[in-house]
């Protein structure tokens, strides 16, 4: 480098070192919806406004819910950024999108167990 910049003093030019830094969040807004329907032909649609761009969502986010919920993998239908299904998400948000979307299925399948857990305790109890 040294050799390099004197050249470039000898032609009247200036030669140095530049330094860059990208810093990318990946949480925080936009917020992102998930809607989980379970159908009458036994396959599970998975709603959510994100939309993909590239970002493998239509394997990830089907197994995000297959690992969650214990259902195969095959029977989750993902149906993304369809605004007659979900009023509002968080678009595509990069790799954000992946974060906010997991997330929100996580937390939606949280609530699928519990109130499954209710219906099967109350199930059991009838059955007595």
């Amino acid at each position: 480098f040294a050799a390099r910049r004197r050249q470039s003093e000898a032609r009247g030019r200036l030669r140095g070192l530049g330094f860059a830094y990208h810093i990318k969040g990946t949480g925080g807004s936009p917020e992102e919806n998930v809607d989980i329907r379970f159908e009458k032909d036994g396959t599970v649609s998975l709603i959510t406004g994100t939309q993909h761009i590239g970002q493998g969502h239509e394997t990830t986010f089907p197994q995000i819910l297959s690992t969650r919920l214990g259902l195969p993998n095959h029977i989750i239908r993902l149906r993304q950024g369809d605004t007659d299904l979900i009023p509002a998400g968080g678009g595509h948000g990069s790799s954000r999108a992946t974060y906010m979307g997991g997330t929100a299925m996580w937390r939606a399948s949280d609530e699928i167990v519990a109130k499954g857990t209710a219906l099967a305790a109350d199930l059991v109890m009838v059955g007595q």
